[in-house]
């Protein structure tokens, strides 16, 4: 039974076989198939590395699938192995394709497995045509169902280090994770239990950790307010005998009073209530050239924004942000 090479996909399907080792020579065949069609496969005879605790490897390669096809024959459904290798695909909620390579008695199989739509390989004349319904089962919704894999495999590695925070995902990540599950097929009505607990923590741990920061920066801000606006007094002050120096010059104000007018334009942002962030820093746009105050302006590239310095490009952090706090 040779193997065949139909078009090979842009991008590939992460497959685990479950099979009974009695049906090896089928299960090579349909691998070297899968294969040819850009694929990855994993099978629990060839992917099993001495030494390792044997089932908890099998495990891992379920984990970092993104699909279970299975091969029904009356030896799968007499397998202690492949019955385990099926009930822990369906813990993790992947998608499982069954294919019937002998005929088999249903009531004997998981009840989850017996609801699900069989291919036919039963007839040699008709499996390469199976072969791309097969391919075309793998590859459906596959961009929210790799990203199913991904968190799937972040959550387990969480869980296996003991649930430590620093696992967790924050900000635009976990931002994009809620997204992907507002995303989901119409056929996922939920998620693992594990999935759904490493993004509960993570949601909750975020909650803590913007909560902190809120803190921290009001208490910053409640001692160090009081004298940052005495020391802005006092620039404005010194701001005004520079300026004086300079009316009706034609030259290039001074570095001190650069320095006076930075450290201003730090003090005012840092106060202002509605201060938030400029994502990416601000770039050199042009010269104002050297009569009156010489100075320079910057734009943020993130949103277009135009400033005046006199020295050196603006901080990031100003009244003008785009953005909220910075991850």
């Amino acid at each position: 039974m040779p193997p065949t090479t139909l078009q090979p996909h842009e991008h590939k399907v992460r497959v685990f076989m479950s099979y009974s080792r009695k049906d090896y020579q089928f299960a090579v065949w349909l691998r070297e198939v899968l294969l040819a069609e850009g694929n990855e496969v994993f099978r629990d005879l060839d992917d099993t590395i001495g030494g390792e605790v044997w089932w908890e490897r099998l495990k891992s390669l379920i984990v970092a699938s993104d699909a279970v096809v299975c091969v029904l024959t009356p030896n799968f459904v007499a397998s202690k192995v492949c019955a385990d290798e099926i009930n822990y695909a369906i813990t993790l909620k992947r998608r499982i394709i069954p294919l019937i390579l002998e005929p088999v008695n249903w009531d004997n199989l998981p009840e989850a497995l017996r609801r699900l739509h069989a291919l036919s390989f039963q007839s040699e004349l008709s499996r390469i045509d199976q072969v791309r319904h097969l391919q075309a089962a793998l590859f459906s919704d596959i961009d929210w169902i790799r990203e199913h894999t991904r968190i799937g495999e972040l959550a387990h590695h969480w869980h296996i280090e003991g649930r430590q925070t620093a696992h967790l995902l924050r900000g635009s990540a976990l931002t994009k994770v809620e997204s992907w599950f507002l995303a989901r097929p119409s056929s996922v009505d939920v998620l693992p239990i594990l999935h759904k607990e490493y993004i509960e923590a993570s949601k909750s741990q975020e909650q803590l950790r913007i909560e902190y920061e809120r803190q921290k920066f009001g208490a910053l801000r409640s001692y160090s307010e009081p004298i940052l606006k005495n020391r802005l007094a006092k620039l404005y002050e010194q701001a005004e005998v520079e300026h004086q120096k300079t009316t009706g010059t034609i030259m290039k104000i001074s570095s001190s009073t650069q320095n006076v007018k930075a450290e201003i334009n730090a003090i005012e942002n840092f106060l202002a209530f509605d201060g938030k962030w400029h994502s990416a820093p601000a770039e050199l746009h042009k010269n104002l050239g050297a009569i009156g105050d010489y100075s320079e302006v910057y734009r943020f590239p993130c949103c277009g924004t135009l400033v005046t310095m006199g020295d050196g490009p603006p901080g990031q952090y100003r009244a003008d942000g785009c953005i909220g706090k910075p991850e």
